[in-house]
């Protein structure tokens, strides 16, 4: 595994546990949902790498949901939570290139950390 592949794991697996900390709702159908059985739903696909560590794009959805990747629920749901205009800005940030070094993860990763701690 490489360097980047190590980072962009724990990247996955900070912002899963972000997202099930800090929703108790399935952002779609506001079914409630605990830690150990919500998902980490991303609104746009997680191969953008713009937007795959947002948490503005990664949402608690409960597994059916999150397997029946209803892209116009999920957008109508992100409109409630957040607005038209933070939808929109995730939807144009998800198409742009995004290349990211190792040091930019890192970072990225950095403050992530600080996020979940000041969540306890």
């Amino acid at each position: 595994m490489t360097e980047r592949q190590r980072i962009e794991d724990q990247l996955d697996d900070i912002v899963s546990r972000i997202v099930r900390q800090r929703d108790h709702r399935c952002i779609t159908c506001d079914r409630p949902m605990i830690y150990e059985t919500a998902t980490a739903g991303h609104f746009m696909h997680r191969s953008n790498h713009c937007v795959r560590w947002s948490l503005v794009n990664v949402n608690g959805q409960c597994w059916p949901c999150n397997r029946d990747d209803d892209s116009v629920r999920y957008e109508q749901a992100m409109i409630r939570r957040y607005g038209e205009e933070l939808t929109a800005k995730i939807k144009v940030l998800a198409r742009l290139p995004c290349h990211q070094s190792v040091d930019d993860l890192r970072e990225i990763y950095r403050e992530l950390q600080e996020i979940k701690k000041q969540m306890k």
